[in-house]
């Protein structure tokens, strides 16, 4: 890695991949601070703020004292979207990034989203769709699409059945939407 970036933030960075690619799995604890200093080969200052990073990231649980040291902890989907919550919000009020930059973002998780949904569901979930969908979906065009995506065409509400205007602040023609509803569609 680059000098530039500091031993901390390089220390952080690994013992996250760790983490994040199961090395070290939820409830396994990381070595002592001494150990950790001794691989990185950086002071026990920098190990302990990249701990501090990571529990703030709220990927471990640091405890003080003679058996304490960092427990991975289980990230939980609503951990992230607490942080993406905080993230977010911090980035849009220090202006650091336009409205069309923030769309972009909203887009790459929304299409992600649908697509694992679609991939993923199960007929209880299709039955909580279900009841959630608006009485007038045709006032949702984005919804609309999607839930052509998401449910079958058999089982789509009759309203729904060949209703496919784009909205225009996401899709530019319709073949590009109609590109993003195919690689939604469950396989």
């Amino acid at each position: 890695m680059s000098d530039s970036v500091p031993a901390y933030r390089r220390v952080a960075d690994e013992l996250r991949r760790d983490i994040m690619s199961g090395v070290v799995a939820p409830g396994g604890r990381l070595a002592s601070e001494a150990r950790l200093a001794e691989r990185f080969g950086v002071s026990r200052s920098s190990i302990r703020e990249a701990l501090r990073i990571l529990a703030s990231e709220q990927l471990i649980d640091t405890t003080r004292g003679a058996t304490g040291g960092s427990t991975v902890q289980r990230l939980e989907p609503s951990d992230v979207v607490a942080q993406l919550r905080t993230s977010i919000g911090a980035l849009v009020s220090a202006n650091g990034c336009s409205n069309d930059e923030m769309d972009e973002v909203r887009e790459l998780l929304e299409v992600t989203g649908a697509f694992l949904a679609a991939q993923r569901r199960t007929p209880i979930d299709l039955d909580h769709m279900r009841s959630s969908i608006p009485a007038d979906a045709r006032s949702v065009p984005t919804l609309a699409l999607l839930a052509e995506a998401i449910f079958p065409e058999e089982s789509l509400p009759a309203e729904w059945v060949g209703y496919t205007q784009i909205d225009a602040l996401w899709f530019s023609d319709k073949a590009a939407a109609r590109a993003e509803v195919d690689a939604l569609k469950p396989v």
